[in-house]
């Protein structure tokens, strides 16, 4: 048997096990090794964690994640600043921050 057009989208490690269900259900089952998937290459940015509320004049944080196309976490490749705008009414404030990602 070979299944060729399977697809995993999610990085992680998985294993496969082949068990006769009918027929000659005496065949011994069998477990494959490990089978490891990674992220591909970062392709979006994605907020994490956004407050919905704050108060005026206390700080407040965000959380920016680089993922794959299938929205596992994925590191770029080269050094990456993260530009944040934020709109409040009327009001814009951008600011330029060089994370750890």
């Amino acid at each position: 048997m070979t299944i060729s057009t399977q697809v995993y989208s999610k990085s992680d490690t998985m294993t496969l096990t082949a068990t006769a269900t009918a027929g000659e259900t005496s065949l011994t089952v069998v477990t494959s090794g490990n089978i490891v998937f990674s992220a591909g290459p970062a392709a979006k940015l994605v907020y994490t964690t956004v407050p919905s509320t704050g108060t005026a004049g206390t700080a407040f944080s965000v959380t920016v994640q680089s993922q794959d196309a299938n929205g596992n976490p994925s590191s770029p490749t080269s050094n990456t600043t993260i530009n944040h705008c934020f709109k409040m009414s009327s009001v814009s404030i951008a600011s330029a921050v060089s994370p750890v990602l």
